[in-house]
């Protein structure tokens, strides 16, 4: 009995070993056809990250840009780029880069913008030229400055010949002043909908505002084999994209004001506005030399604001500066140009202020200072040392234009400009009396008397 029992074990057992051999044979059989072990590739997978081969690791774009840049070439159009990242990678005493630490330039974007003086542009020649290789769209806006005509600010060029279309951004950027150039914002934002691919996952930096940049040159580099323009000193253009913000003074709100309560046009009138103009002009290139940021406050904010000028009978200008800005040479530099300091109050730490006069003309620097909470600046009664501090609500600035200059106002104007006239502020007011009248205005104590002849001095 015992002996058939063996026999079919030890025949269950060869059955077994067997299978088992055939099974080994079946799987290095594959292995040698070229078949991945799921092993040894779950252990790949931990260091490269594999995608099948119909599909690029990253959008393609290198190819459209050649393209993009050729067809300009052939051209003359002047396009320069404007990738925030790449520009700031150069400098003077450095190479232009050949990649970056994630593998590369241009292969690793999915947009890419370009900017072009409007004035050099062909819209006809570039459809022309690109449209077999690209879907083209052009964003028109009225100009700001005729208002009865519209004006290209923006194209976009969308290849769709990969997996993940590929869109190149040009920027159209137009002279203003003579002095600066603007380009418009994308208006509305809503309008990328209809132009951009479904698909694709966008960060627009030019368009999102309307932008105001100091005149610029461009020259070539070489990028991946891609001869490109950028801005000149590139450096300097990247400073300036973060507090680029343009807005347009309100003309229908200064021809409502004109409507309702007329238009001093009277010499003595006339006169005031062109010396404080010369007085805004003068005081702009000073500081604008020594690099300290102001904005147009108080009066003279109100009458950008509201009528799109000066007000008549202000009498004076009025400026605001941060005073982590301030630089001790604002006085002798002024004073060397034809400026006489009239008062200074206060001291750098505390409610800082400055006055001069040009003639018969004011022009009062007020120092702002920020407490996180709130800003605000500081005033002085000269007869009775009290101090008084102007409350506003936090704001950032934005770049204007006024009687021809360019020029910084508040971005949040009326806010700004409620908080220190309050909600009549669209009234004319011919009396003030700057310790009580602003609605923002707050008593802060007294001077020391030890300090007066430091914090209280008038010329």
């Amino acid at each position: 009995m015992r002996k058939p029992r063996l026999l079919k074990l030890l025949a269950g057992l060869s059955v077994g070993f067997l299978l088992f051999q055939f099974f080994l044979i079946r799987v290095f059989w594959k292995r040698d056809d070229g078949q991945q072990n799921p092993v040894d590739d779950a252990s790949k997978q931990a260091h490269v990250h594999v995608r099948p081969l119909q599909e690029p690791a990253q959008p393609n774009i290198a190819n459209s840009v050649k393209i993009f840049i050729s067809a300009c070439d052939e051209l003359r159009l002047p396009v320069f780029l404007l990738e925030v990242d790449i520009l700031s990678s150069l400098t003077p005493d450095k190479p232009p880069p050949t990649t970056f630490s994630n593998g590369c330039l241009f292969g690793c974007r999915q947009h890419v913008t370009f900017g072009c003086y409007y004035k050099y542009w062909d819209t006809q020649g570039i459809v022309q030229l690109l449209k077999s290789d690209f879907a083209i769209h052009s964003i028109r806006q009225p100009d700001p400055r005729l208002h009865q005509d519209t004006i290209p600010t923006h194209f976009f060029l969308i290849d769709r010949g990969h997996k993940q279309p590929t869109i190149i951004q040009v920027v159209m950027f137009h002279s203003r002043l003579s002095s600066y150039f603007w380009h418009g914002s994308i208006t509305p934002l809503s309008r990328l909908n209809k132009i951009l691919p479904s698909s694709s996952s966008v960060t627009i930096y030019f368009g999102l505002y309307a932008g105001a940049y100091e005149k610029f040159e461009v020259d070539e580099i070489q990028i991946e084999n891609v001869t490109v323009k950028i801005p000149q000193p590139p450096e300097s253009f990247v400073q300036q994209i973060p507090h680029s913000r343009f807005i347009e003074c309100n003309e229908t709100r200064a021809t409502k004001f004109v409507a309702e309560f007329g238009l001093d046009n009277s010499d003595i009138s006339q006169k005031f506005q062109r010396k404080a103009r010369q007085i805004m002009s003068k005081g702009k290139r000073l500081l604008d030399s020594l690099k300290i940021r102001f904005w147009l406050s108080s009066g003279t904010c109100l009458g950008w604001f509201r009528q799109c000028g000066i007000i008549p009978h202000s009498k004076d200008v009025d400026f605001g500066i941060w005073i982590t800005d301030y630089n001790p040479l604002l006085i002798p530099t002024f004073q060397e140009n034809g400026f006489k300091l009239k008062h200074m109050f206060g001291k750098v730490s505390d409610s800082f202020e400055l006055s001069f006069s040009a003639g018969d003309i004011k022009l009062d620097i007020f120092f702002f200072y920020d407490n996180q909470a709130y800003m605000w600046n500081g005033g002085t009664q000269a007869k009775t040392g009290n101090k008084y501090k102007y409350i506003f609500p936090r704001f950032t600035l934005c770049w204007t234009e006024v009687l021809d200059l360019r020029i910084r106002v508040p971005c949040d104007t009326l806010t700004y400009i409620k908080a220190n006239y309050g909600p009549n502020w669209f009234q004319p007011v011919t009396e003030w009396d700057w310790k009580k009248s602003p609605p923002n205005v707050k008593e802060n104590g007294v001077w020391p008397k030890e300090e007066w002849d430091q914090v209280i001095q008038v010329f």
